[in-house]
């Protein structure tokens, strides 16, 4: 107990910033140092977590993590699902999971001007509403209209209009083709060109009204599992085919079936998000050796500027290792400043983007208009309990330096 009083004791007048001014010079060079580094790697998982979750959120708008539909729906009419089994199959094999059936045409939209060509598929389900409806620029985005599709601005600007209006919409079927002149009622952009300008909505209204089907078929059948996982989508696909196909050959089914999955049919995507792990990686390590190095360094110079004191506290009987834990407890008191000043610095900017999207960016490149970030507990406690636990290990380096003071040289010379 007297040896940690002691130790207090001395802390306070051996405080980094009330030495000489040598010690407060490179004190603050630390904190400084320290803080920016920190802040840097916070705010770099903070940017690579919002790029996920707002890239990953508009891949799923569209698309399911996993999807069957018959083999021949290369065909350019279309080929319908009619197997009210392949639920209760989709439920054995994925407890939990969410099961759509969708109903997609391909379709040839024509105005005054020009002609595009794309799927229009029935509306999502209320939870990807939201998504689109955030997007919306005219018009609404509803599931009560008789007559209707909601279309991209991209669509929009193939079709060379910028107003809701009367289009020309010519449908595929077995029957031949069917000519339909449908309205407008919505226009939304969601930045993803890639998706935007291959896909429209149409209520499923006008769709039972044209092609005359029922309730219960469709041409698709998204399975969204209650937790995603992009690494268990290859396997949860190969146990959901195989499954399917011996469901077929027992005859059980009424036609054959493919399975689908966002780890294929979305690769790029998610091949980009990896790379940005690598380059996080990679600066975590570079910002974590400039913070050790700049702890290290300013701890050494403090060391020297206080060799006296050093010399005379060992020479009345002080021991090495109880003035090496009197730095240690000083640098980790700086270092824990400069964390923590770098943690509220980081939520203030993450917020401040996250309200007014200030950091702007090229959605025809990174299908996003600002730069998403993400608060997250987690980052957090990794960088700031990491950079805290390394540091601190890696003090004990310059404090060995007090061992090889001499108390009977250092008092003689000064």
């Amino acid at each position: 107990m007297k040896n940690i009083r002691f130790i207090l004791f001395y802390s306070e007048r051996f405080g980094l910033f009330s030495g000489g001014k040598k010690s407060r010079t490179a004190a603050w060079v630390a904190l400084i140092g320290i803080t920016l580094s920190v802040f840097t790697m916070l705010l770099t998982l903070a940017i690579v977590s919002g790029f996920k979750d707002n890239i990953t959120e508009r891949v799923l708008a569209y698309d399911s993590p996993l999807y069957v539909r018959p083999t021949n729906h290369y065909n350019q009419t279309i080929t319908l699902i009619r197997d009210d089994s392949i639920s209760d199959i989709v439920k054995k094999l994925i407890p939990e999971a969410k099961v759509n059936p969708v109903f997609q045409v391909p379709a040839l939209l024509k105005s005054d001007e020009d002609f595009a060509t794309l799927i229009l598929r029935t509306l999502p389900d209320r939870e990807k509403q939201n998504f689109f409806k955030e997007s919306i620029l005219k018009g609404d985005f509803r599931d009560d209209s008789i007559n209707g599709v909601i279309l991209s601005s991209e669509t929009m600007k193939a079709l060379k209009i910028d107003t809701l209006q009367k289009l020309d919409v010519l449908f595929y079927t077995d029957s031949g083709l069917k000519l339909r002149r449908i309205d407008v009622i919505g226009i939304f952009d969601t930045k993803f060109k890639d998706y935007d300008g291959r896909i429209g909505f149409i209520t499923r209204s006008t769709l039972e009204s044209l092609l005359k089907f029922g309730q219960t078929v469709s041409t698709k059948i998204e399975v969204e599992p209650s937790h995603f996982n992009f690494k268990e989508l290859p396997r949860q696909a190969k146990e959901l085919y195989k499954e399917l196909t011996i469901k077929t050959y027992e005859g059980k089914l009424l036609d054959n079936y493919e399975v689908g999955n966002l780890s294929t049919d979305a690769a790029s995507y998610f091949a980009w998000l990896s790379l940005l792990d690598t380059n996080v990686i990679i600066l975590i390590v570079l910002m974590s050796i400039i913070v050790i190095f700049t702890l290290i360094s300013s701890t050494t110079v403090i060391i020297i500027d206080r060799i006296s004191q050093i010399g005379l506290l060992k020479s009345i009987g002080c021991s090495n290792s109880t003035l090496q834990k009197i730095f240690i407890l000083e640098s980790s008191r700086l270092l824990f400043i400069g964390i923590i000043a770098a943690s509220l610095i980081t939520i203030f900017f993450v917020c401040f983007q996250n309200s007014f999207h200030f950091l702007k960016l090229d959605a025809t490149v990174y299908y996003l208009s600002f730069v998403p970030m993400r608060l997250s507990f987690m980052n957090f406690l990794i960088v700031d309990l990491g950079t805290l636990v390394l540091c601190i290990v890696c003090m004990i380096m310059p404090v060995k330096i007090i061992s090889r003071i001499a108390p009977g040289s250092v008092l003689k010379f000064h």
